[in-house]
């Protein structure tokens, strides 16, 4: 067994999708990270209020790592407002700088903590990476930082964050791509490859983590939520982010949005991956 703790981010968003008890019950087996969930609700259109945030945050009576503060997306004003006001009525999350704020207002959030997010990172357009070598050179320069929902692994090299937080591990589920790590870094194939070559792509490293690439064959591998092609991207996930850890310090969170999710991950680290 993996004695490491998991880190994990669970969202407000998703607060029932999971069973608290069974999350208490683990909760010395996980690093947990709480995020007020706002870009989520965002997308359908909802804001969340401050009120219903600290009723949730109430209910957590298990250690965790730490929670973020309500952001308003777009808003860099009312998201500052948000922080000073959770502040104000006893809490102390960790603030949420977001795109389109000044380098000003990120000077402002350092003088109440030492460990800012940095939020909008996925734009959507061609200037991401831009954007980031922008804002990590001239405003947090070096300084302890957490990337929202952002993790390439170029620019987690160079610039080295504290902490970042994906859901990449679950590619394999969400879209049909088989994620597999190697020495080299990461190889991709998709599924519909193993469907076309006599040879299953890349069955050598596929082997080497202990697993039949031969199986990934047949669209039983690929289908439901607890899939084999699911469980080798997602022991992949787990070496990589054990290494990351090891070689510049970033901590990689697996964002979990529902219970059985937590579960599949604890289940494969007791399996000591």
């Amino acid at each position: 067994m993996n004695k490491e703790s998991l880190p994990v981010l669970i969202s407000y968003a998703y607060e029932k999708q999971f069973d608290w008890n069974k999350v208490r019950a683990v909760a010395s087996e996980i690093d947990l990270l709480i995020d007020c969930g706002a870009f989520t609700v965002h997308k359908k259109g909802k804001v969340i209020r401050l009120e219903e945030y600290y009723d949730f945050l109430y209910k957590i009576d298990f250690p965790i790592v730490d929670y973020f503060a309500l952001d308003s997306i777009g808003d860099p004003v009312k998201t500052f407002s948000n922080f000073m006001q959770m502040m104000e009525d006893g809490f102390t999350p960790l603030p949420i700088f977001t795109r389109g704020d000044s380098l000003g207002q990120l000077e402002q959030y350092y003088k109440y903590s030492d460990y800012v997010a940095l939020g909008g990172l996925w734009a959507g357009g061609e200037n991401d990476p831009g954007y980031v070598k922008y804002i990590m050179e001239e405003g947090f320069k070096g300084r302890k930082t957490h990337w929202l929902g952002f993790a390439v692994h170029d620019l987690m090299l160079h610039y080295k964050p504290y902490s970042v937080d994906a859901t990449n591990w679950k590619r394999a589920l969400l879209y049909g791509e088989l994620a597999i790590y190697t020495k080299q870094g990461f190889k991709r194939a998709r599924r519909t490859d193993f469907k076309k070559s006599k040879i299953p792509p890349h069955a050598n490293d596929i082997t080497r983590l202990g697993f039949d690439p031969y199986l990934l064959k047949d669209e039983k591998s690929w289908r439901g939520v607890h899939t084999y092609a699911h469980e080798i991207s997602t022991v992949s996930y787990l070496t990589y982010a054990r290494e990351l850890k090891k070689k510049i310090g970033t901590r990689f969170y697996f964002v979990c949005n529902a219970q059985h999710e937590l579960d599949f991950l604890l289940e494969l680290k007791r399996k000591g991956y």
